[in-house]
């Protein structure tokens, strides 16, 4: 990744130690946010959030107006995680995170329980799981169409890898030479069903007695 997305190339030990003591206090804060609420995804909300406060805080056009077209545009596909997008936007000074620790899912809020564009720094509405790799798709391709500078990143979970559109998203990707695009995968081997692989496991074996009639 160049300078140019990123302001430096690598972090020092006094931005690591403020980064870790970040995400202490934002899973702090992703706690309260769900318990007050009574519901939420805290688990993969804490497991996303380091790279959250990165994303957030380290590269320098996520930071510009969100009306500036050559700002960095950020796509989360595990909108569910929003304990943690909330954490890390309030924590990086895009709003109080009061705020979100208080509203969150309350009716009549911004704070809803998948991230909206309501929010500031929020880029896209989330849909179901594995929609967000092919919204990031449709802004890195728009972004070379229209010749502006800048880069798309998606997150994403393990488990929505299991997704079809995914698989066509990732072609689209390559067929047209979609090199301002970076995905960052939370692989955490959880999703709600439980493991991950052993989900994809009992998918593959359904597939597989499928073919042979079984």
């Amino acid at each position: 990744m160049s300078n140019k997305r990123f302001c430096v190339e690598r972090l020092d030990e006094t931005a690591l130690k403020r980064l870790n003591e970040l995400g202490r206090l934002a899973r702090g804060d992703i706690l309260k946010m769900t318990t007050l609420a009574g519901s939420g995804h805290p688990g993969g909300s804490m497991s996303s959030i380091d790279f959250y406060l990165i994303l957030y805080s380290v590269p320098i056009s996520t930071r510009q107006s969100s009306s500036d077209p050559n700002r960095d545009r950020i796509v989360i596909s595990h909108g569910h995680t929003s304990p943690g997008v909330y954490a890390a936007l309030g924590r990086t000074g895009f709003f109080p995170i009061e705020a979100a620790i208080v509203n969150f899912r309350k009716g009549g809020t911004a704070f809803e329980g998948h991230v909206e564009k309501k929010i500031p720094g929020v880029e896209w509405n989330t849909g179901n799981l594995g929609q967000g790799l092919s919204a990031g798709c449709g802004l890195a391709l728009g972004a070379k169409i229209l010749k502006k500078d800048f880069h798309v990143f998606v997150t994403m979970g393990c488990g929505e890898q299991q997704k079809g559109q995914i698989s066509e998203a990732r072609r689209f990707a390559l067929k047209y030479g979609l090199d301002n695009l970076t995905v960052i995968i939370d692989y955490n081997s959880r999703q709600i069903s439980g493991s991950h692989r052993k989900s994809c496991r009992r998918i593959s074996r359904k597939i597989s007695n499928r073919m042979i009639g079984r």
